[in-house]
């Protein structure tokens, strides 16, 4: 696998790489030992690989997971991965993908898994557990997070209590213009595959 991921890493961009490494990471398919090695080799790919293991997190449990994970990151909105909520008793109630910050706050990605009739109805009762313990709940697309960040960047700031800045979007903006989520980054990318 270790081999795979210096290849991905080789031919892709850094937030389409790191899904990947992620991936590795959270199906056990990889470790951060065996790849910390491989980015110190002299291999095609290693230097991306080194740049991006400080970012990589094996509790992301699905590509749209980094890219949200990314996009907070970019915008300075601190957060925990696959954070557990439990009620004052201390019952499980919920596990979100992203807390935002210290706040009863999850941002979560939600794909078309989420719009089958029985995961919506079990959706639907998890959100309600969270109310009542007092969090709240966000859901985003793949369409919050490639054409209209600047929502998303807003619920963030008023969550983080922060003045709205649509310029915090410009790192953000810079990678996925350089992504394979983006027309753009795939004109750049289709070259280097293509070798």
């Amino acid at each position: 696998m270790t081999d795979v991921l210096l290849g991905l890493c080789r031919d892709l961009d850094d937030l389409g790489a790191l899904m990947a490494v992620d991936s590795a990471l959270h199906l056990g398919l990889a470790n951060t030992d065996e790849l910390e090695e491989a980015s110190r080799s002299r291999r095609h790919g290693a230097p991306r690989l080194r740049r991006l293991l400080p970012r990589a997190d094996a509790r992301t449990e699905s590509p749209w997971e980094t890219v949200l994970g990314q996009f907070h990151r970019q915008v300075d909105a601190p957060v925990t991965p696959q954070f557990e909520v439990r009620c004052t008793q201390g019952q499980f109630v919920a596990r979100g993908d992203l807390r935002v910050r210290d706040a009863r706050v999850l941002h979560e990605y939600d794909g078309g898994v989420h719009r089958g009739v029985e995961q919506h109805r079990t959706d639907l009762q998890r959100d309600r557990r969270l109310e009542e313990a007092g969090w709240k709940r966000r859901g985003y697309t793949s369409r919050d997070l490639v054409h209209q960040p600047v929502g998303l960047l807003r619920d963030v700031d008023r969550t983080l209590g922060r003045t709205h800045d649509p310029e915090r979007l410009a790192a953000w903006n810079a990678t996925l213009q350089a992504s394979t989520l983006t027309r753009a980054g795939r004109a750049l990318d289709w070259p280097r595959l293509m070798q």
